[in-house]
């Protein structure tokens, strides 16, 4: 084996061990800390109330070089000693990393008052700019500032709402009703977080959780007109979403009202098994089918923009496809304005939650690709930080693959500056051999067409452990 090539797989076996590991330490943080939150949600009570949450204090200097000694002293194991490997204990290791996060809670103090008011002042005005962009209609950039408002100051049933009000207008039904769930943790008669978790629910066919909403509210304040219209619809769902009850039997329709019994071809997991009932298709003998000889429809062609009828002599049997007169043929101001609005692209995205809500809002190719093609490639790793999934990188690489090869747009940038995105070693291991064998292609075509150098294209190759 080439020595170079044993090195680079020495290095890349390396590589990959330390962003699991990290990975596997960055979850337990993430369960610890939403434990944590949990906890401090249910103990809250008000500020008058002067029992203040606690965060974690500044740590003494003593003991941050203390576990920076620590950590020198771990020998690390080298990626291509295997024995080691195999004696290494992964448990050990993950209750080790507990013990370390039980001492970094040693550090935990009261929050002053002052401190208190101070961070419940910075979210105030994270909510106060989300408030403007909600008049603008803004809702993802509103989200991200009622974000903000919740890391700042988590005890206010405010944000919480606001930021469910945002996730129905962009038909985020099940973040919705988190956000409202949340509010009502806080503050059990909050009337707004009641109605917006009942139309969450009522979205989701959640027709009896929604239902219990609407009481509730109408409980807290009996006069509510929203309530009673919202509870009126909730209704007619419920009245749509019974199912016709139809049975044919020898070419005799009846009408099956017994609830008791049930079809045995309807499953048992199924929740609304016992409103169910199947209906039978009717099929007729043959010596009872109509045999009256179909009749002929005239069909007029009309012009969708005129409305004027064309002549049908103009339609060729060969294609059976229409053709314009000449007057036709000319594009109307309206319809360009009409081509115009569709073809609207977002302008480029500056965070990765904006990104999203664009790259999500069209699915169609032509869409995606122009699109990307606004953003500067070097802007990619800026954009997504540490936000970038395996979907959307997936998804990138069938644009690049797909549009952008065929049309003659530029392709390495683009690869490029995917690999600079942080955790990017961790995404490429969920990359299928399909995807991988079109990346190949895309590279192939970087050196042959684009003109890149070996030695970058061999980079990339090992970048995307191809």
């Amino acid at each position: 084996m080439n020595p170079n090539k044993s090195f680079y797989l020495q290095k890349q076996v390396r590589d990959n061990t330390e962003d699991l590991q990290h990975e596997l330490r960055d979850l337990m943080n993430w369960e610890k800390d939403m434990k944590k939150k949990e906890k401090e949600l249910k103990n809250q009570i008000s500020i008058t109330d002067q029992i203040l949450p606690t965060i974690r204090s500044k740590k003494n200097k003593k003991t941050e070089s203390k576990v920076k000694e620590d950590k020198r002293d771990i020998k690390r194991i080298k990626s291509f000693d295997y024995e080691s490997w195999n004696k290494f204990d992964v448990e050990k290791a993950c209750k080790e990393l507990d013990d370390d996060e039980e001492t970094d809670e040693s550090f935990e103090g009261p929050l002053s008052k002052e401190e208190l008011l101070k961070s419940h002042d910075l979210a105030i005005e994270h909510k106060e700019k989300g408030n403007q962009f909600v008049k603008q209609e803004n809702w993802a950039e509103a989200i991200a500032c009622y974000t903000e408002a919740v890391k700042a100051f988590p005890y206010d049933a405010v944000f919480y709402a606001n930021r469910a009000l945002c996730q129905l207008k962009l038909n985020k039904f099940y973040f919705a009703e988190t956000d409202c769930t949340r509010a009502l943790q806080i503050d059990e008669s909050y009337i707004k977080a009641y109605h917006r978790r009942a139309i969450a629910r009522m979205e989701t066919k959640q027709y009896k959780e929604a239902t219990e909403d609407i009481a509730k509210l109408l409980e807290l304040e009996p006069s509510n007109k929203q309530a009673n219209l919202l509870l009126t619809e909730i209704e007619k769902r419920i009245e749509c979403s019974k199912p016709v009850i139809i049975k044919s039997d020898n070419n005799k329709k009846s009408v099956d009202t017994d609830k008791n019994t049930r079809d045995p071809r309807i499953p048992d997991w199924l929740p609304e098994k016992d409103d169910v009932k199947v209906v039978d298709p009717i099929e007729k003998l043959p010596y009872l089918k109509s045999k009256v000889m179909l009749t002929q429809v005239p069909v007029k062609l009309f012009d969708f923009y005129s409305m004027k009828e064309i002549d049908s002599t103009l339609v060729t049997p060969e294609n059976n496809k229409q053709i314009m007169p000449e007057e036709k043929v000319t594009v109307t101001s309206t319809s360009l304005e009409r081509e115009s609005e569709q073809k609207q692209i977002p302008p480029p995205p500056k965070t990765s939650v904006q990104f999203m809500t664009d790259w999500k809002a069209d699915t169609s190719s032509e869409f995606r690709y122009d699109y990307l093609k606004q953003i500067p490639a070097e802007q990619i790793p800026q954009i997504f930080k540490e936000s970038l999934d395996s979907d959307p990188l997936t998804e990138v690489i069938t644009i690049l693959k797909t549009e952008f090869l065929t049309k003659a747009n530029p392709i390495y940038p683009y690869l490029k500056s995917l690999t600079k995105v942080k955790r990017f070693r961790a995404l490429v291991m969920f990359i299928s051999d399909k995807e991988k064998e079109g990346l190949r292609e895309l590279l192939d075509h970087c050196q042959r067409i684009e003109n890149i150098p070996e030695e970058e294209i061999n980079l990339l190759h090992g970048m995307y452990e191809l």
